[in-house]
């Protein structure tokens, strides 16, 4: 599969000569997991059942960290070319939460990193 590639601002990369950038395969899938998870849930008006539901599960101050690792694992799989995930791991330091695992998809195994700020 391929699709666009994007910049670290979630824009279109475009090349020195002007030309529009594609990723294919694992980079695309790592970057569609991570706009999966950058997405609120309701945020996309084509459908309003897709994203994360940060507000009143993920963002407060008593946050359960196992829940938020359960909800991230459960959003990456739905996409539909992961097949499992594997070796997850966390760490939330100084506000800032960090989500690890292994993803198999139909690409083969591959490391998917996802940081946020709390």
């Amino acid at each position: 599969m391929l699709s666009f590639k994007l910049s670290d601002t979630g824009d279109l990369s475009i090349n020195t000569n002007g030309i529009l950038e594609l990723v294919f395969e694992k980079t695309q899938l790592s970057q569609k997991l991570s706009q999966r998870l950058k997405m609120f849930y309701g945020e996309w008006f084509l459908d309003t059942t897709r994203g994360v539901p940060y507000f009143g599960n993920i963002l407060g101050e008593r946050v359960n960290q196992d829940v938020v690792v359960q909800i991230f694992t459960d959003e990456i799989f739905k996409e539909s070319e992961v097949t499992n995930v594997i070796n997850i791991s966390s760490s939330l330091i100084n506000r800032v939460f960090t989500y690890s695992c292994d993803v198999i998809s139909i690409y083969g195994e591959q490391n998917f990193t996802f940081e946020g700020s709390n």
